[in-house]
């Protein structure tokens, strides 16, 4: 909710009480607190650190949280290929649960990283798929945004028009 540097001593308070899958899923808060404060490549490397440890425990929504971190992190870090990689990891592991919005999502974050790296083509597609598997554009209107920009950018004023009147 904002409060980066309240959160950062919580996590620091906690840790030394914490042991086995909650110091882990501390070790996971705190990357992904690095990646909200604009610290990508400190995220990167925590949750590298993380993620086999969160495997490991068989904690598959905290290890997908991980992923969708780390995939954020490299795709600001300009490393797409990472990013998707990391997206798609993070929707098995979603679906693999029932959470289906969130595995949703990632496919949509995965449209993003394709629309960054050029290819239209593909994020155009996995923009359908996410919406397809029901991802909700009015919980998260950034969707809309993003179909747009890559209709924009394929030449495709017209149809960016209605995406973007929803």
């Amino acid at each position: 909710r904002g409060r980066l540097g309240a959160s950062a001593r919580q996590l620091a308070a906690a840790r030394p009480v914490l042991t086995g899958m909650e110091l882990a899923r501390a070790d996971c808060l705190a990357g992904l607190l690095r990646c909200a404060a604009g610290e990508h490549d400190a995220a990167v490397t925590e949750l590298d650190a993380v993620i086999p440890r969160l495997d490991g425990f068989g904690d598959r929504r905290w290890l997908a949280n991980a992923l969708v971190g780390r995939g954020t992190a490299s795709g600001y870090l300009r490393r797409l290929g990472d990013a998707d990689t990391d997206f798609a990891a993070a929707a098995g592991c979603y679906d693999g649960i029932g959470e289906q919005a969130r595995a949703a999502a990632c496919v949509h974050n995965r449209g993003f990283a394709a629309l960054q790296a050029g290819d239209l083509p593909t994020a155009l597609r996995r923009f359908g798929e996410a919406e397809a598997a029901g991802l909700n554009a009015a919980r998260h209107p950034e969707v809309l945004i993003d179909r747009a920009q890559a209709l924009l950018a394929a030449g495709l004023a017209g149809d960016a028009r209605p995406v973007l009147a929803k």
